[in-house]
């Protein structure tokens, strides 16, 4: 099994997941081809599809992972009732602080009184 590709398949296929699951058809008899009717979603479908297998097999893999990825994201009941620690959530917020510093209000000294820097 080798899986070489480069670009952002998986992140494409997650995000066409969510897109599928969540826009709503406008227009569900956009067109028909053969008394099929098609809405407006069609296009990027079809979008999607070319991008997916661009690349051959190594691409279209890598938009299925990424499109079950965002399926088990959004399924799962486990990442909506997850709860941090509170411990867990204190250090990571110390750390977080810590390492996340505003930068400092002033990087050029003032003027002098005399109303020039130099």
């Amino acid at each position: 099994f080798n899986l070489h590709y480069a670009g952002p398949y998986a992140l494409i296929g997650a995000l066409f997941s969510l897109y599928h699951r969540y826009t709503p058809r406008l227009h569900p008899r956009f067109f028909s081809v053969l008394g099929i009717n098609f809405s407006e979603k069609i296009f990027q479908y079809v979008w999607l599809a070319q991008v997916a297998s661009s690349n051959g097999w190594n691409s279209v893999y890598a938009v299925g992972i990424g499109w079950f990825m965002a399926l088990v994201y959004d399924l799962a009941p486990l990442f909506k009732k997850l709860d941090v620690p509170d411990a867990v959530a204190d250090l990571v917020g110390d750390l977080s602080t810590r390492l996340l510093e505003a930068p400092p209000r002033m990087l050029v000294p003032p003027p002098a009184r005399g109303g020039r820097a130099f």
